[in-house]
């Protein structure tokens, strides 16, 4: 396991990568380790001042988030909850941090809350179903995804979720319905082709799998390694088909 101290010297060096690509191209930077310190200071001073601000500790906890610092955010935005139990974006950032340390039980609980707090937002529902995922309770998992769809029907991260959760289950076709409807809206979706494929090859359907793994490779311009595990299963098939 990585210690908190290379952890937070990692996070250093990423941040100020980040803040020499943003000079290079955009000509500006982005928010710098030296400023999310400089923020930290500002907070720690404005408490002095105001003690009770939910605002100012969510702010801390927000910045120790960008240091990767989770451990030590979680007490930040707890007290932020405390001091305004009705924000559901607090409730969200404590169930981020939770997720970065694999407590993912604790993650659900204000996810959960998050939901709660702010049912009417189609993104909270499927954050619990993703939780619920995580814990492997695809069913429950499911029914948040049919919420978020409940609130908006053309929510393609609902449909993407729900088409998983039925790979989880073994629900193949079902699965592939799911997907479908998401290259409705976007017929060059590399994901959802290549999880059509998938789900097609463990139906037997070697052939369309194939032909599918091969729009999902064309389609994909953005992530090489799902690229490259969608060459692997076509070789596999192949290998399959010979033998």
């Amino acid at each position: 396991m990585i210690s908190k101290k290379y952890t937070l010297v990692i996070s250093i060096v990423a941040i100020l990568l980040l803040s020499l690509v943003s000079v290079f191209f955009f000509g500006k930077p982005i928010k710098t380790y030296w400023d999310i310190w400089s923020n930290i200071r500002k907070c720690k001073s404005q408490l002095k001042l105001h003690p009770d601000s939910s605002g100012i500790y969510r702010q801390w906890g927000l910045d120790l988030y960008l240091l990767g610092d989770y451990q030590d955010a979680i007490p930040k935005l707890k007290k932020s909850n405390e001091l305004n139990p009705n924000w559901a974006g607090n409730y969200g950032c404590l169930a981020i941090c939770y997720d970065k340390l694999n407590m993912h039980d604790e993650s659900l609980v204000a996810w959960q809350k998050a939901a709660d707090l702010d049912p009417k937002n189609s993104n909270r529902w499927n954050d619990l179903g993703r939780a619920l995922a995580k814990v492997n309770r695809p069913k429950e998992a499911i029914l948040q995804y049919q919420k978020a769809l409940r609130l908006n029907r053309t929510d393609y991260m609902a449909y993407e979720l729900w088409g998983d959760a039925l790979i989880e289950l073994g629900k193949y076709p079902e699965a592939i319905k799911k997907y479908q409807f998401l290259l409705v809206l976007n017929d060059k979706n590399p994901f959802a082709l290549s999880q059509t494929a998938f789900s097609l090859e463990k139906l037997g359907r070697h052939n369309e799998a194939v032909a599918e793994y091969k729009r999902a490779i064309q389609a994909n311009t953005f992530s090489p390694t799902l690229k490259a595990e969608d060459e692997m299963a076509i070789v596999n098939i192949e290998k399959e088909l010979k033998n």
